[in-house]
């Protein structure tokens, strides 16, 4: 057997942000806790492994609470002692944009992807560069070069602007069916949209929603407002517009003709359009980053909660109770783990010939699901 012991074991959080702006206000895109620390860190490796091991540590206070669950989570051989002083916390920033250059190949951090079968064309949402690429589906090809770009005034510049010709940090797409151009922008607060049907290089934006207008990028917890919008994803059916308001820990519906600065008509994971706490329960939400849709059902991945919650399409009221949850094996727990009933940190999902695929970014994977 192989002992791995250590005085000073961490709980460690991660910071990502798209791009750090130094002396700003920034929100991190995604945060993740572990277990860290050279004692951890070699305990865990040992049980991959496969042989025979124990880790034994010192983990005291909250953090060290969230240490013993995790390690009891994965199964790893250990003895834990409680000291009186706290397990030190130690904090990660990865910025995504850091020497990042911007050209009509390249990419930086992309987050999203959409094809546009009627246009013939391949949008981006190439988040870290400030920007959506699109690509021409019929020269499509290894290093190919965009042919155009939304959110910034050519294919060689990335920063960020509230204007409606900018975008920050934009992430999911979706087409509406009057050809509208929908990009979750979610470092501006705001989701936007473009007019595909005269889509041109730095084109000005024709409809925002989650702002009073162009040039104003605050967050806000209210109908009209949002905060850090992930995805937005249209019901065909409907027409009805929703969108994963992810820092609100709320799915936002918009129904009727869309216009700039109208307030949702209905909320999902909050039970009014005022408030904004996380939660755990059928109808609350931790950080939804993702959104699907088949003919009956919306599927909304709840990211800090380690799973996937199913609403129908009927009539939506505020604080709508889920009807299924996967990942999970009910709705008051949010376990993470590899195995094949369970999920961890689920971001972008998608529906396709009625099975549901599920990126999940702590296990670096991709899971599908008959649902």
């Amino acid at each position: 057997m192989i002992i791995a012991a250590g005085l000073t074991p961490a709980w460690q959080q991660v910071l990502v942000f798209d791009g750090l702006r130094v002396g700003e206000v920034n929100r991190a895109r995604e945060a993740h806790w572990c277990s860290s620390g050279k004692v951890l860190n070699v305990g865990l490796a040992l049980h991959h492994l496969g042989g025979p091991s124990k880790t034994i540590a010192l983990v005291g206070g909250a953090p060290g609470e969230s240490i013993e669950r995790e390690l009891a989570s994965l199964g790893i051989p250990r003895r834990l002692v409680k000291p009186r002083r706290p397990t030190r916390v130690c904090t990660t920033i990865l910025d995504q944009a850091a020497g990042a250059t911007a050209t009509a190949s390249g990419l930086c951090n992309p987050q999203r992807a959409l094809v546009d079968l009627v246009g013939g064309r391949l949008f981006v949402a190439d988040t870290s560069n400030h920007r959506v690429l699109a690509y021409d589906l019929g020269t499509l090809a290894s290093g190919a070069s965009a042919t155009l770009v939304l959110g910034q005034t050519s294919l060689s510049t990335n920063a960020a602007s509230p204007a409606a010709t900018g975008l920050s940090s934009p992430l999911g797409l979706a087409i509406t069916s009057d050809r509208t151009l929908l990009v979750a922008d979610s470092g501006n607060n705001r989701v936007v949209g473009y007019t595909l049907g005269s889509v041109a290089t730095g084109m000005a934006a024709t409809l925002v929603l989650g702002q009073p207008g162009f040039g104003s990028s605050g967050a806000a917890t209210t109908a009209t407002g949002m905060s850090g919008p992930r995805d937005v994803a249209v019901d065909a059916a409907s027409g009805r517009v929703f969108v994963a308001d992810a820092v609100n820990h709320r799915v936002l519906v918009f129904a009727g003709t869309l216009s700039s600065g109208m307030g949702a008509t209905s909320v999902l994971g909050q039970a009014n359009l005022t408030s904004g706490a996380a939660g755990l329960s059928r109808s609350a939400m931790n950080t939804p980053s993702g959104l699907a849709l088949d003919a009956t059902r919306l599927f909304v991945s709840d990211q800090v909660n380690n799973r996937v919650l199913t609403f129908g399409l009927g009539a939506i009221a505020d604080g709508a109770n889920a009807t299924s949850v996967l990942g999970q094996t009910g709705f008051t727990t949010a376990a993470t783990s590899a195995g094949n009933q369970q999920v961890a940190s689920p971001v972008g999902i998608e529906v396709a010939a009625g099975r549901l695929w599920v990126c999940e970014a702590t296990n670096h994977r991709l899971s599908l699901w008959s649902p």
